[in-house]
């Protein structure tokens, strides 16, 4: 008897796995629900929302904290029902994944046999069990991705403006759910203003119609939190790494993937494959994914294993589901899924409430299992009946006067300190000045967890709501994000702040460091050129050089330098040191300067050969006060004097 779908729908077997198939899947899910630590930032600003303060993770504070605009507001909705935000992240995460599933192998599979291994296929892929919960977005954009290829489906039989605004519609619900997920379907966007070239003018409608959901949250967002995009984008995306190293690391996350769950990447080859053999439909999600894949590639992957290939999976899935399978073949494929599939069983359809990896054997790479390491402490069997209580979250409060530093383990921490505790996120996710700032390039920096040094009075300046920055040039900074994230809404200066922030580079934190420059007399380091070396210790005037430090001056900046400037030196030289060619090299550039015995301000033009990001300075005749006179007692090796370091005429 053939199983494939008759003309009047479903066959009998295939209802019935598909029902089969869901249950188990229902059965896994309640086993392996948890919540990430990253939730945290989400529920935390549900909370905040639902009791009158505004979508926000610090109540005196407007920042986006979340990627997610439409899961945030569903979350929100769900927990107004359940009074409860955690039993929101367990149900609702639950009830999506469970629609998800049941649509894929009951409607768009398109055989007995290509429902089966899709549907075996997801149940023992680790990545799509561990992010089917969780309490982040990943079940609606699976979702969103579905129903937008249904859609898709449509509109390439029907060719109607009201089935391209619909699609372009969810395209816009998969923006505001992940932004980045959108990737996925622009082949498909493309190919469908292609197949709509015929309507002219009149797809310009459809067009707007359906991306207005997206336009109206962007425009929103830009008004009410000086921001087009989430904050989350700045922290992660802003850090001034090497792309090299970025790649690298991505790298290292496909192979961390393979190793720890082969069957997800094993499917997503065969999707591609298939997607390829098929028509529009497949081919434009085969060339989603891999446009996907090499965004997960450029920017490092992720720090939680599996996470970003859950969509390619579900695409894939999706190819797979409309291909038609000769016996032998699906036989071959379910033998392949179900052989590949049983390495990781033990962290799917048979993980219980046992299933812990610890924090210490995360590896050097920083990929970690985030479900074995937060399932103890998060697992949704092992929470106490009390836990799902009505949540009370005090309103009408007012921040209190001690901000508490914290990004890891922190889900507990956000929830049970109540509404009035600030939180500075020293990984960003949060803070508007820290997202904007460079990351620390720490040997064992953790992708998507780029952690930041706090500029000198940030603390004091969030636990006073005065601005006690030491730095000038952060300073300067923080007065425009104080003014857009604190100051009245309607205000001009905030909503030219807003202007200033958003669109012109003149505001850009480092132009402005480059531009003041360092002053040598400071007590403290500029927050972009902390690190110097062959430097001595401050005076009244500035600092000398001095070789028995470093043999040379190295002034290292934390983000790349402009190609080209104009850089402003006022210095002088010591003993020989006068009139004598002291060396300045930058980005494979040297440059002479003769040092007199009193200050002067020198200018030197610089077009850099290459990238760099330290500036050198080699000093001709180091020599000691006491080399020059024995009755003086000062053995320090000293060459030239420095006041001040600036850039001036260049472009970032």
């Amino acid at each position: 008897m053939s199983t494939l779908k008759p003309a009047n729908g479903l066959s009998q077997e295939q209802k019935f796995l598909g029902y089969a198939l869901v249950l188990v899947f229902f059965a896994e899910l309640i086993r392996t629900s948890w919540i990430s630590d990253d939730a945290g930032f989400t529920l935390r600003s549900v909370l905040n929302f639902i009791n009158g303060y505004g979508p926000i993770f610090n109540i005196d504070e407007r920042v986006q904290a979340f990627t997610h605009p439409l899961w945030f507001f569903l979350l929100s909705g769900l927990t107004l029902v359940t009074k409860n935000v955690i039993t929101s992240a367990y149900l609702l995460p639950i009830l999506v994944s469970i629609c998800f599933f049941y649509l894929l192998l009951n409607k768009y599979a398109q055989s007995l046999r290509a429902s089966l291994s899709i549907g075996i296929g997801l149940i023992l892929s680790k990545a799509f069990v561990d992010f089917s919960t969780s309490g982040l977005e990943n079940p609606l954009v699976n979702l969103l991705l579905l129903i937008a290829f249904f859609v898709f489906q449509q509109l390439l039989k029907e060719k109607t403006l009201r089935s391209s605004a619909l699609f372009f519609c969810v395209c816009s619900g998969v923006y505001l759910t992940r932004p980045d997920a959108i990737i996925l379907l622009v082949p498909a966007a493309l190919y469908s203003l292609y197949w709509m070239r015929g309507s002219g003018v009149k797809l310009i409608y459809p067009i707007f119609l359906g991306a207005l959901p997206a336009l109206i949250w962007t425009v929103f967002s830009l008004y009410y939190y000086g921001s087009a995009l989430p904050n989350t984008a700045y922290a992660k995306l802003g850090t001034d790494f090497d792309k090299s190293e970025l790649i690298i690391q991505g790298l290292t996350y496909f192979l961390n993937s393979i190793g720890q769950d082969p069957i997800t990447l094993l499917l997503i080859f065969i999707g591609i494959i298939i997607g390829f053999r098929q028509g529009p439909l497949t081919k434009t999600a085969s060339f989603g994914i891999l446009l996907y894949l090499a965004y997960i590639l450029y920017i490092g992957g992720d720090f939680m294993s599996g996470r970003f290939m859950v969509a390619p999976l579900v695409m894939a899935c999706m190819n797979i589901a409309t291909y038609s399978f000769s016996k032998t073949n699906a036989y071959i494929l379910l033998s392949l899924i179900s052989i590949v599939g049983i390495i990781g069983i033990q962290h799917t359809l048979l993980s219980d409430t046992t299933f812990n990896v610890p924090w210490t054997k995360i590896p050097l790479s920083g990929i970690a299992d985030e479900r074995g390491v937060y399932y103890p402490q998060t697992s949704l069997l092992k929470k106490p009946r009390q836990a799902f209580a009505s949540q009370y979250w005090e309103k009408n409060l007012s921040v209190d006067s001690n901000p508490i530093v914290r990004c890891n383990y922190a889900l507990e921490t956000f929830l049970a300190s109540g509404p009035n505790t600030h939180f500075i996120n020293d990984c960003a996710l949060a803070d508007p000045l820290l997202a904007r700032l460079p990351a620390i390039k720490d040997p064992n920096w953790r992708v998507g967890h780029y952690f930041r040094e706090l500029p000198l009075g940030y603390k004091e300046s969030i636990a006073t709501g005065k601005n006690l920055i030491v730095d000038p040039a952060i300073h300067q900074y923080y007065e425009l994000i104080h003014s857009i994230t604190r100051g009245n809404l309607n205000s001009k200066d905030r909503l030219a702040s807003i202007v200033k922030i958003n669109f012109s580079s003149k505001a850009d934190p480092y132009r402005l460091a480059l531009e003041k420059g360092i002053t040598f007399n400071a007590k403290d380091n500029p927050y972009y050129f902390k690190k110097m070396e062959g430097i001595s210790s401050q005076e009244e005037w500035g600092r000398w050089s001095e070789a028995n430090v470093y043999p040379i001056i190295k002034i290292h900046s934390l983000k790349k330098l402009p190609k080209e400037f104009d850089l402003h030196l006022t210095a002088k030289g010591f003993g020989p040191n006068i009139d004598t060619p002291t060396k300045i090299r930058i980005g494979g550039v040297e440059k002479n300067i003769e040092l007199k015995n009193d200050f002067n301000t020198y200018v030197v033009h610089f077009k850099l050969n290459h990238e760099a990001d330290v500036i050198e300075m080699i000093v001709p005749k180091p020599m000691s006060p006491n080399e020059i006179n024995s009755k003086d007692s000062d053995t320090r090796k000293l060459g030239i004097g420095i006041k001040s370091l600036s850039f001036k005429n260049f472009s970032l």
